[in-house]
């Protein structure tokens, strides 16, 4: 994967030769990472930006700012569905497929949808989290239509889901990825 600041472009693995920004074209805001280039409008989003968009809402059941367990803005497991967008919803729990991308299930309190279940999602995020290493394992996380309602908790991204980048073919039945944008 090589990322400009127009696109990010997934290969088909033949003769790649990855390379990481160096640190004067690399992004900084929240700390140098070499993955994403400093100009970038459009990426693939970190473990931390990906669980904000999640589960973080500004002023949980009017207490102040806080996380939800799952990422439909609740606190108990959505009711598994296999397509559709009601609120409190997720594509889970042994459904025979993903469910397209705009059926995937309620929306987190900052409008994602999909986010827990449907596939789980590809970040940008290094599996040491230093993002120093072209070839390094990538975390995934968010549980996918398979999944039961403890992998799309917010404890479940320490469950050593990870897999080599980018995702080989036959692993896209099961994994996707999210784009992420700067304002």
């Amino acid at each position: 994967m090589r990322e400009s600041n127009q696109h990010i472009v997934l290969t088909d693995g033949g003769n790649d030769n990855i390379t990481l920004w160096d640190s004067a074209d690399a992004w900084q805001l929240g700390g140098e990472n070499l993955f994403r280039h400093k100009d970038t409008k459009y990426f693939l989003p970190s473990v931390d930006e990906w669980y904000k968009a999640a589960y973080y809402d500004t002023n949980k059941n009017g207490g102040g700012a806080g996380y939800w367990t799952y990422p439909t803005a609740e606190d108990t497991p959505p009711t598994p569905v296999q397509s559709g967008t009601t609120a409190g919803t997720a594509v889970y729990d042994g459904q025979s497929g993903p469910a397209d991308v705009d059926q995937a299930g309620g929306l987190s309190y900052y409008g994602t949808m999909g986010q827990g279940g449907n596939v789980i999602e590809w970040t940008e995020t290094d599996q040491d989290g230093t993002n120093n290493n072209a070839s390094s394992v990538r975390d995934i996380i968010g549980g996918g239509y398979n999944n039961i309602s403890a992998a799309l908790a917010n404890t479940a991204l320490n469950s050593n889901q990870l897999i080599p980048q980018p995702p080989n073919r036959f692993d896209l039945a099961t994994v996707g990825f999210r784009i992420a944008s700067t304002l």
